[in-house]
């Protein structure tokens, strides 16, 4: 009886927070029972707990946690605040940077445009920019810079796996490159590097095709602006601008009304703050109310530009999960999403690395696999979960094996994305079928 209570509880407090959500945004997206849809109610009170045990000892800013089993959200947590020093809470609908989460929305757009014909996975980029034609590889083996041929063309394959040798230079290995992005601009800037480069992204891409590469085309996998020059392609392809292309190929189609390049002035007040830690305290570093996402940037960031919320993340989440449908409408046909979600490295490109740690144990076009575990005890089994996360820890799963989706949002630089992982693998682990 007390179970029985206890989720009638949950139920109606995640439809309430729903109904109250702005414009009923969700009311596309059905609410169900979890312990009906075969997840323990346990699981997700422990993870908001958690959520809120660590908000209480600030060390995160808040967290909005949503789940959805079998297409029906069963859990729904918002907590914490978009803006620390003004006490401002979350809500349902609070529209957060999402970062890196843009480079899957990205990649499914591009694929819309390779069912359409207009371009093949392993054409070489420099078909439709030609400066790559003359990209070179810089060498420093023997601690001297040369420059040599690479031993094969980029394709456009590996703009989407990140295997072209072009990268963002934040890491060690990568240091003997950072010069050329310096010298031509490529580089993040403002506190914590929170805004893309001052130029349009065309002039970016034609820069980035004078830098000198990391490694040959396929050697590994080097995390960088791959999707960028990605949507560089997609307007050559589309002949629209990415922002307009994205919109009217994802957003529209699937409801993500809050999911865009900017952040237009009648939804100002629903744009979270940016937080960094200060002398071992969480402070605000880019307002909400005044930010140039507001106006929006030159530089339209295939890789890292857009603003979304939770639930909208959700219905992209959704569309993937069900093979390119959602509520009535068609993006990608299954055999495309099915492509998508395919390990595109070989063995020899090694391990996903995301930050300074291994986050994945492959890649797909846009999106990464990561080995994760189902239930707990004679439950267990293993599984896969097609994830990527954003620099202000925003983070997404989606696991087909469960009919099951993750989706959390906060936003605070840089990421480390632990407590979504957390909350994350407490409720995979209450997968009950």
């Amino acid at each position: 009886m007390k179970r029985f209570r206890d989720c009638l509880i949950s139920a109606l407090c995640l439809i309430a927070l729903l109904m109250t959500s702005a414009l009923g945004k969700a009311a596309d997206l059905p609410v169900g029972d979890a312990e009906t849809e075969g997840l323990s109610q346990t699981s997700l009170d422990q993870a908001r707990q958690i959520i809120r045990d660590q908000i209480s000892a600030g060390t995160v800013d808040g967290g909005l946690h949503l789940v959805i089993k079998n297409n029906k959200i069963v859990h729904f947590s918002v907590d914490g605040y978009a803006d620390l020093q003004k006490k401002q809470a979350y809500t349902a609908d609070s529209i957060m940077r999402i970062y890196s989460m843009s480079k899957p929305i990205v990649s499914v757009a591009a694929m819309t445009l390779w069912e359409a014909g207009k371009f093949k996975l392993d054409d070489p980029l420099y078909k439709y920019i030609p400066e790559f034609k003359r990209v070179q590889v810089l060498d420093n083996s023997d601690n001297t810079h040369k420059f040599l041929d690479p031993i094969r063309p980029i394709l456009v394959r590996d703009l989407f796996r990140h295997t072209s040798g072009i990268t963002y230079c934040r890491h060690s290995d990568e240091e003997h490159t950072q010069p050329y992005y310096e010298k031509e601009g490529l580089f993040y800037h403002g506190p914590e590097e929170i805004y893309p480069p001052n130029m349009t992204t065309e002039e970016g891409v034609r820069r980035l095709a004078r830098i000198p590469l990391l490694h040959d085309p396929g050697k590994k996998f080097s995390y960088g602006f791959n999707t960028d020059i990605l949507g560089r392609l997609v307007e050559i392809w589309s002949g629209v601008p990415l922002d307009q292309y994205v919109d009217r190929s994802i957003c529209k189609p699937l409801g993500m009304v809050d999911t865009a390049f900017f952040v237009p002035q009648e939804k100002v007040d629903r744009f979270a703050s940016l937080h960094a830690r200060r002398n071992g305290m969480l402070t605000v570093i880019a307002s909400g109310k005044d930010s140039p996402y507001i106006k929006g940037f030159k530089w339209i960031s295939g890789g890292g530009g857009l603003v979304s919320t939770a639930l909208d993340y959700g219905r992209f989440c959704l569309m993937v999960l069900n093979g390119g449908a959602y509520h009535g409408h068609r993006v990608l046909k299954s055999r495309t999403v099915s492509l998508l979600i395919t390990d595109q490295l070989s063995p020899a490109t090694g391990p996903v690395k995301f930050g300074e740690r291994v986050s994945a144990q492959g890649f797909g076009l846009g999106f990464a696999l990561k080995e994760i575990v189902l239930g707990s005890g004679s439950l267990e089994r293993p599984s896969t979960t097609y994830t990527w996360g954003g620099y202000a820890n925003t983070s997404f799963d989606i696991i087909p094996d469960a009919n099951l989706v993750q989706v959390f949002f906060r936003q605070e630089v840089p990421s480390n994305n632990e407590l979504s992982k957390m909350v994350f693998d407490i409720v995979n682990r209450g997968v009950k079928e």
